[in-house]
């Protein structure tokens, strides 16, 4: 399955056009294998909000 594409106008049918990828992508996943994947998501979306409050620091 591809990535599906948003639209800019976002909509309930891009909500489920997104938990349909999120499953077929994780359907075969063991327990650790998804909180692996968890972990890993969380870490960069820490390190991308840290990056943020840094160059709103600077500003």
């Amino acid at each position: 399955m591809t990535k599906p594409i948003i639209k800019d106008s976002f909509s309930v049918d891009d909500i489920h056009k997104v938990r349909e990828y999120h499953y077929e992508m994780t359907k075969n996943l063991s327990t650790e294998e998804r909180l692996k994947e968890i972990k890993d998501k969380a870490e960069k979306v820490r390190k991308e909000l840290g990056q943020k409050k840094v160059k709103r620091a600077v500003v």
